[in-house]
């Protein structure tokens, strides 16, 4: 019988006409522009963050929205936020890109 009540539950789960990775990147962002309470913002942007990575001023705001409602998910925002930064920090430098060879420099063009 107990069987029964979990199965139902995964059924209706997976025919949904809504998946929560279905939403767009772009349009949880747009979203985000129209939300104004705490908790409607806080949503949003633990889906965003679900879905892609985001900047340090996202996660910043998810950091204090977690804060100030007191949710458990703070210390794991916090610890994500604080590996971002590290990440940052010791990224290297993107070295600048090589000319296109032309002529003079194709192998051997010295030794003609």
């Amino acid at each position: 019988m107990v069987l029964w009540g979990l199965a139902g539950g995964a059924a209706a789960q997976s025919s949904a006409s809504y998946r929560y990775w279905d939403a767009l990147p772009d349009s949880l962002q747009a979203v985000m522009t129209r939300q104004h309470t705490d908790t409607a913002r806080l949503r949003t942007l633990m889906h965003l963050t679900d879905l892609v990575r985001n900047n340090e001023a996202e996660l910043t705001e998810l950091v204090a929205l977690t804060a100030r409602l007191h949710r458990p998910e703070y210390w794991g925002y916090r610890a994500l936020r604080a590996a971002v930064q590290l990440a940052q920090a010791k990224a290297p430098a993107r070295p600048r890109p090589a000319p296109a060879a032309g002529p003079a420099e194709w192998p051997g063009a010295r030794f003609r």
